[in-house]
């Protein structure tokens, strides 16, 4: 059923297979099945599949490899268009993690905060980022400061709960942990951890 509809006519049927395919499909027959659609009619068809095979070894993207890189570019276009906004900011972060250019991760993480102070996904992806780089100290206080401003963001306190648990801090993370669920109790991530 996913294959037939990365042929169909409807643009959002075909974006949903995009997004669809790499959770059932090992890294090679992703490239094999979604390769096509980097030729898509639909630019953001062709964008999400260059962002979904982003992650793949560029050498596994085999003849797939320059409309890939046109595609990529074209997605990196698009992001810096709307680069006054805090979510594109973030998506160029997670561009640049994923194609290796690591000096430009944090400055769009910032840049992403800066422009909106209230994007939590930003503030818990830079945190992540930090302490992926060997600052852990400042993950954490980031981490801690954006709880302290948005104490009702339950994925500030679900991040904080991680990166505590990963220093060793079980009783803090626990805390961090029953106030995520507390505060959004349907969601099964916060619950299960």
């Amino acid at each position: 059923v996913l294959m037939l509809s990365l042929k169909s006519p409807s643009a959002e049927v075909r974006l949903a297979a995009v997004d669809a395919l790499p959770a059932l499909l090992p890294p090679q027959q992703q490239v094999e099945v979604l390769g096509p659609m980097l030729s898509d009619s639909l630019q953001a068809v062709r964008m999400n599949t260059a962002f979904t095979l982003a992650s793949l070894p560029r050498e596994q993207l085999g003849r797939y490899s320059n409309s890939w890189q046109q595609a990529i570019k074209e997605y990196e276009e698009a992001q810096l268009t709307l680069a006054d906004r805090a979510e594109a900011n973030l998506n160029l972060a997670m561009l640049y993690q994923s194609l290796g250019r690591n000096s430009e991760v944090e400055p769009a993480l910032r840049a992403a905060i800066a422009r909106d102070r209230n994007f939590l996904p930003a503030q818990v992806t830079l945190a992540q980022w930090l302490e992926s780089q060997g600052d852990a100290e400042a993950g954490l206080a980031l981490l801690t400061d954006s709880v302290k401003a948005h104490p009702q963001g339950a994925l500030l306190q679900h991040a904080l709960g991680l990166a505590l648990i990963r220093r060793g801090l079980r009783e803090e993370a626990l805390q961090a942990f029953t106030k995520a669920v507390a505060l959004e109790p349907d969601n099964g991530q916060y619950a299960y951890v």
